[in-house]
């Protein structure tokens, strides 16, 4: 792990200096730590590029733990190779409507925090402020109308079944109604009674078995282009000022749930303009996650050679983007020891956090659940006669 100067230096450096710099990467949840408190103490909203979905993924996670009132916003990219004509897979697209939605309203709780990959930072988005109103927001007790909820899933891409098995499905069944949202990972099943949502509750889609309850959902579209009165409209314009033949019928099939192959492709026709995220986060500090440098080189080269750039940022827009904002690198840490890190039980823990305390270093420990949070930490105060405090989120708001 990098010593505490190179933590210091990320933690001070980060976002309060007014100049770019280059620094040692800590250990990822330390990093996840440090861009919670940096956000929670930043007037804009920071933008982490990571090298990878994984990385990005684990940190939300990890940031989410630390500072639960945290607005975090992941941005992944489209699932396709770049150049090839297949659809992005409904549930990437839900995320990234997710985002979009999120984007397009005031950050909640104590600020706000964005991820992208570096594919993903690259990529046009349609504008937040033009985003339609198609989310379909149920809570207990919601009316229950089936043909409005049936047109608004139709619009937001949903494809309706007899049985539902991945993101982007929707089911029917009397008094049971079945959605899978694309940014969830279980589908949610509402039961109707006397006209209102009773009960809504998470299940798994191969056992069918309830695996928990919630009080409301919010059902994002699956697509990028929501099947909205004003964006259908400027689409079949788009189509038919290029002498397109899709567009004769167009609305119909939309209506219907029929969309055209590649129909994300059409992205450029269906609004005024497509930001990209450097865009939508004009003020906002950027942090480069090790790794990023490459891949975008390699994306440079991609772009150039599929001439994509009605869907990208190429090189010259992307330093553009970057140019007189506060951008921190990060670099592997040079002096992260090769060898094994030492054997750790319960019993040994104690002492082992003693020695690191009487060195004069910090300790964090991390419990599997409160319970053994409680254990460990009157075993390590046994241990250093000392309090140790025991914590259910990190305190973010704290000075760096």
């Amino acid at each position: 792990m990098p010593d505490s100067a190179s933590l210091m230096q990320f933690d001070r450096a980060a976002f309060r200096l007014d100049r770019s710099m280059t620094c040692a990467a800590p250990a990822e949840g330390a990093l996840a730590i440090e861009l919670a408190r940096c956000a929670a103490c930043s007037q804009a909203a920071p933008l982490v590029v990571t090298r990878s979905d994984t990385r990005a993924i684990r940190l939300a996670r990890a940031i989410r733990d630390a500072a639960p009132d945290l607005d975090v916003v992941l941005i992944p990219g489209w699932d396709v190779p770049l150049g090839e004509r297949d659809q992005p897979s409904r549930a990437v697209l839900g995320q990234r409507a997710a985002a979009i939605a999120a984007l397009s309203r005031p950050a909640k709780g104590t600020g706000r925090l964005v991820l992208a990959t570096a594919e993903a930072a690259l990529q046009r988005l349609p504008p937040p402020d033009a985003w339609p109103d198609v989310a379909l927001f149920i809570t207990t007790d919601t009316l229950y109308d089936e043909e409005a909820w049936r047109k608004r899933l139709i619009a937001g891409g949903y494809i309706l079944d007899e049985r539902i098995d991945e993101p982007g499905e929707a089911a029917f069944r009397g008094s049971v109604v079945e959605i899978f949202t694309g940014d969830a990972d279980r589908p949610i099943r509402c039961d109707i009674v006397d006209g209102r949502v009773a009960r809504i509750r998470t299940f798994d889609p191969a056992s069918q078995r309830s695996t928990g309850d919630c009080d409301r959902i919010t059902v994002h579209p699956v697509t990028e282009i929501p099947a909205a009165p004003e964006i259908v409209a400027r689409l079949i314009q788009g189509l038919e000022g290029r002498r397109d033949p899709m567009a004769a019928g167009l609305a119909e099939e939309l209506a219907a749930g029929r969309r055209p192959y590649a129909f994300e492709r059409l992205l450029p026709l269906a609004y005024d303009r497509l930001p990209s995220v450097l865009e939508l986060l004009a003020d906002s500090p950027v942090v480069m996650d090790e790794g990023v440098g490459d891949r975008l080189e390699a994306w440079f080269d991609e772009l150039e050679d599929a001439d994509a750039s009605t869907m990208h940022l190429d090189r010259d827009a992307w330093e553009t983007g970057l140019r007189e904002r506060v951008v921190l690198t990060l670099e592997p840490d040079g002096q992260v020891s090769s060898s094994e890190a030492p054997a750790v039980s319960e019993r040994t823990l104690p002492r082992l956090a003693g020695e690191r305390i009487a060195a004069g270093e910090s300790v964090i420990i991390a419990a599997a659940n409160a319970a053994d949070a409680a254990r460990m930490a009157e075993r390590v105060a046994a241990t250093t006669g000392r309090p140790v405090p025991v914590l259910d989120r990190w305190p973010v708001d704290g000075p760096l």
